[in-house]
């Protein structure tokens, strides 16, 4: 009986051992179909209030002190915690047609701004880089050019653009259509184009390296033809521009540099070839003292020669070849030449007919007034284009000052309706008053008639 205790005890202190050491076991290796819900309490991760220094890829960590919902993180590499939650969104009411966005790490509803506007379902573009969009609907071929201009982006046709084309008429006849136009200067012309960004500017110029205009025909630069070669026997010159071919009929003004001593003389335009100058007869040639250095000839070609265009004095415009000036037969003096001086009020008209000079004296009308001008008082009648009380007038000709005493016939276009001004010739505004010198009334001026009135000078004053 003491032997069969013995053995019991034995054996459960054996038993007991066993199960002690066998306490600990791997879920991993030894677990299956585990069910935790009866369980009193779990915890698969680890807990604390500091990071684990160290961490192996998959670990996780439930951090006791972080903001409820944020504090479960795992370990995505050697050492490194990230957080496993997301974010919270900011409430949806009274936010329709916003987008989500981030905004210094905080998401927020808001509206869409920039270069768009309006809700997400009708976005529109309103500006691209910041800078204006056009809100003109484009055409086909358009494309979305960058005015400078109008500071904005605009649907314009672009060269070589699609169906933005330019169709091309002469006289009405269609020429063609084409998104390309090539402006070639013809024969006399030069052009100007620009682009402001908005249209191409074309300006047309008459090439007045080619083309005569009033201001170069009047400077007679195109005909003069100055000689600068030193000889008094075969001369040359040079038109600017410069001339092609001799022309029959072709006339010049040539200024020789050298006195001919007379004999044949030949003149060389432009290195066309040298052709003989002769006398007005195309057959003599000139004389002793017929060229001289400095005049201008006019010189015509004949086909063959270039001929002196008027007859020429033998006498070289010295010695013997003057005349004598007398005024009222008192002789004032012989010279080769006489000086015409205009005078106030005279102008003179000089002609050469080629054998003789014509001097005509006349009255300048400009300054002397005529009869038949004194008569139509055109002279001191005054019509009034101005406003109501602030007549405005000019004469003909125009004054240049007011003068005391003088008198001009006026005739306004309006009824004064009291102190009225006279305005002539930009002069100054002038008070209007009566022959007294009282301030006029109402009605004192009558449209349409014809008043007399003499400046006092301060004032014009009526006559009548």
């Amino acid at each position: 009986m003491n032997t069969t205790k013995a053995l019991f005890w034995i054996t459960a202190l054996a038993l007991t051992g066993a199960a002690a050491a066998q306490t600990r076991i791997s879920l991993r290796d030894q677990g299956k179909e585990i069910d935790f819900s009866a369980a009193a309490t779990t915890r698969p991760v680890k807990t604390g209030t500091s990071f684990p220094a160290q961490c192996a890829l998959g670990e996780m960590y439930f951090k006791t002190d972080a903001i409820a919902g944020q504090n479960l993180f795992a370990c995505t590499a050697s050492g490194t915690w990230s957080p496993l939650w997301v974010p919270a969104l900011p409430s949806t009411t009274g936010n329709n047609n916003t987008v989500l966005s981030v905004v210094n790490g905080t998401p927020q509803w808001s509206l869409p701004g920039g270069d768009i506007s309006g809700p997400p379902g009708s976005t529109t573009v309103q500006r691209i880089q910041n800078r204006q969009v056009s809100s003109a609907a484009p055409s086909t071929g358009m494309a979305l050019v960058w005015n400078a201009a109008t500071d904005r982006w605009e649907p314009q046709f672009v060269s070589g653009g699609g169906s933005g084309t330019v169709t091309v008429q002469g006289n009405g006849t269609t020429i063609g259509s084409r998104n390309v136009l090539n402006w070639l200067p013809g024969f006399g012309f030069l052009y100007v184009l620009s682009d402001n960004g908005s249209a191409i500017s074309i300006q047309h110029n008459i090439d007045t390296a080619v083309v005569q205009t009033h201001s170069s025909a009047q400077s007679g630069a195109s005909l003069y033809c100055n000689s600068s070669g030193g000889s008094a026997t075969n001369y040359t010159c040079s038109l600017l521009p410069g001339l092609t071919t001799y022309s029959t009929g072709m006339v010049l003004n040539w200024r020789p540099d050298v006195s001919s001593a007379g004999g044949p003389v030949t003149l060389n335009v432009n290195t066309l070839g040298a052709r003989p100058v002769k006398l007005p007869d195309g057959v003599s040639n000139p004389g002793a003292g017929d060229i001289v250095a400095g005049r201008l000839y006019p010189i015509w070609y004949d086909g063959a020669n270039l001929r002196l265009a008027a007859a020429v004095s033998t006498g070289g415009g010295g010695g013997s070849g003057s005349i004598t000036l007398q005024a009222d037969g008192s002789t004032i003096g012989s010279r080769s030449t006489v000086d015409l001086v205009t005078g106030t009020g005279v102008t003179h008209t000089v002609s050469d007919t080629g054998s003789k000079l014509t001097v005509q004296t006349s009255v300048d009308t400009a300054l002397i007034p005529t009869k038949p001008v004194v008569q139509s008082g055109m002279m001191l009648f005054i019509a009034d284009n101005g406003s109501t009380d602030d007549y405005i007038a000019s004469a003909n000709p125009a004054l240049t000052a007011y003068t005391t005493g003088m008198v001009l016939f006026f005739r306004p276009n309006t009824t004064n309706v009291g102190t009225a001004t006279l305005n002539v010739d930009s002069l100054g505004a002038k008070t209007i008053r009566t022959s007294s010198g009282a301030t006029l009334a109402n009605g004192d001026l009558t449209a349409g008639r014809l008043y007399g009135l003499w400046y006092d000078g301060v004032d014009f004053r009526r006559l009548w």
